[in-house]
C-alpha cells in the first residue's frame, strides 16, 4: 500500500498576513497558533503526531528585522548562530550551510541540543526577505529524524514569499546542509517535486 506521502499529494498553505505559500504532504496537518509572541506563523505536524504533545513537527515563524537597516543574510546567520549556541551551550553542531528556501539564498543549521534528557535533532533554516525573517525549524527526536526529512524538505522547498507568492510555480530544489567545514560537494539529497 502506498502512503499520501509516497504518491506526493501536496495540499497548499497560504497566509495572507504574512504574504507567504508553502505546499505541504496531504497526511502532514497545518495547524495555526493563536496570536503569539515568537512570530509562529504555522506548524506542520507529521502524520499520527498528537496536536497537544507533538514530537515531529515543522514550525514556520516570522522576526520582523529592523526597519531601514537592510540586514544581511549574513549578518543575520551570525546572530541567529551566536544566539542558539549562547542558548544552548551543550549544542552539537552537526551540519551547516548556505541553502535555497524556494528561489530564495537561505542558510541552515542542523544540531542536538544535548540538554538533560533531549535526543532531538533539529534542523533550522532562514532567509531573509526585505525587512523580515522567515525561520523554519524541524524538530523529530534523533531515530525519526531522517522518516519525515524528505517531506521537510519539500515544504522548506515550496516556500514563497511577498510577491513571489503570486507568481506561477518555480521549482527550486532544497539541499540538506553538509558537515561544516567540508569541502565536498553538498549532499545530493535534493528533493524531486
Amino acid at each position: 500500500a502506498l502512503s499520501l506521502s509516497e504518491m506526493n499529494e501536496m495540499l497548499f498553505y497560504e497566509n495572507s498576513q504574512y504574504e507567504i505559500e508553502l505546499s505541504y504532504p496531504a497526511d502532514w496537518i497545518a495547524q495555526e497558533p493563536e496570536p503569539n509572541n515568537a512570530g509562529i506563523i504555522v506548524g506542520f505536524l507529521a502524520p499520527e503526531e498528537d496536536i497537544d504533545d507533538p514530537t515531529v513537527y515543522l514550525l514556520v515563524q516570522n522576526e520582523e528585522l529592523p526597519a531601514g537597516e537592510e540586514i544581511t543574510l549574513a549578518q543575520y546567520s551570525e546572530a541567529a548562530i551566536r544566539i542558539l549556541k549562547e542558548s544552548l551551550p551543550d549544542l552539537e553542531v552537526l551540519t551547516e550551510s548556505d541553502v535555497t528556501i524556494g528561489e530564495l539564498p537561505g542558510h541552515a543549521i542542523v544540531y542536538k541540543p544535548n540538554s538533560e534528557g533531549m535526543t532531538d535533532r533539529v534542523l533550522i533554516a532562514w532567509t531573509v526577505v526585505g525587512e523580515d525573517a522567515y525561520v523554519f525549524t524541524y524538530n523529530a527526536p534523533d531515530e525519526l529524524y531522517d522518516q519525515f526529512a524528505a517531506d521537510v524538505a519539500d515544504i522548506i522547498d515550496s516556500f514563497k514569499a511577498g510577491t513571489a507568492a503570486q507568481q506561477p510555480e518555480n521549482s527550486g530544489s532544497w539541499v540538506e546542509p553538509t558537515a561544516t567545514g567540508s569541502s565536498e560537494e553538498p549532499n545530493q539529497m535534493e528533493m524531486e517535486e
